[in-house]
């Protein structure tokens, strides 16, 4: 009989262990916050690429002849300068360069122009959607000058939703200070920018996560991901933690480090 128990309080033990395996369920919430952050950046870019060139040069079409994207712009002639661009992806969507389809409208508010030092700029999306996640909400962009460094600086505001295919419900929320890094190279693909974060904050199924950019996220515009940078919070003690620094191979790459529940993985981000 006292084996009996010796084994059954073992069983129970085990059963109790806070050293359990992760969850599938926390893996999620650092993957979908990954998410957040580069969709945000998908836009700005889809900004930055409408205003410079009046085209796409990233995230255009595969067969620019079949299913073009169309961009309108429109003029003030007092202000002398475009003050609206419509970005439109059609409602079947548009598969692009980056292997990512796009669908809807992205709409760009700018009231004295690209770039005029001191002005925001708002960004609207209407049934806009990547890869079968609708995106809703607005960001504004505002320029800042140069800083002291005379980079060329912005401030962007997100807040948006997200709408996943499966029905999980998403929402970034924050301020980020974005850096022109290499303003000696004026290859548009080549451009590298830094993210700092000011405050960011992360909901997924209702439930609100105030993380912090540890380290600046870098992105080249040439590049489908972050090339590094830190993304972290706190869940019930526990550090969860996505690192862009994991660069198995030279230029762009597309892995990460991403950590939850004492537990490291290097993923391929397929987002």
């Amino acid at each position: 009989m006292k084996s009996y128990l010796f084994f059954i309080s073992i069983f129970l033990f085990s059963c109790n262990d806070t050293d359990k395996a992760p969850s599938s369920e926390s893996r999620n919430l650092v993957m979908d916050l990954a998410l957040t952050e580069e969709y945000a950046e998908d836009i700005t870019v889809i900004f930055d690429e409408a205003a410079i060139y009046g085209k796409l040069v990233t995230k255009d079409n595969y067969f620019p002849s079949d299913m073009p994207v169309v961009i309108k712009k429109y003029y003030d002639s007092i202000q002398k300068t475009d003050t609206l661009i419509v970005v439109d992806f059609g409602i079947q969507g548009v598969m692009s360069k980056d292997d990512k389809t796009r669908s809807g409208k992205v709409k760009i508010s700018m009231p004295r122009g690209y770039n005029f030092a001191g002005t925001v700029q708002t960004i609207s999306l209407e049934g806009f959607s990547i890869n079968g996640t609708i995106l809703s909400g607005k960001k504004t962009i505002k320029y800042n000058g140069t800083n002291s460094s005379n980079y060329k600086e912005w401030t962007v505001v997100n807040d948006l939703s997200y709408a996943k295919k499966e029905g999980i419900l998403l929402n970034l929320k924050g301020e980020q200070r974005r850096t022109w890094t290499n303003p000696t190279n004026q290859v548009w693909t080549q451009r590298t920018y830094k993210y700092e974060g000011v405050y960011e904050q992360f909901t997924r199924k209702n439930i609100v996560y105030n993380f912090d950019v540890t380290k600046a996220l870098q992105v080249t515009i040439g590049c489908r991901h972050f090339q590094s940078g830190i993304l972290s919070f706190k869940k019930d003690l526990k550090i969860y933690k996505i690192t862009y620094d994991k660069t198995l191979i030279s230029g762009c790459d597309n892995f990460a480090d991403i950590e939850y529940e004492g537990t490291t993985e290097t993923i391929n981000l397929v987002l």
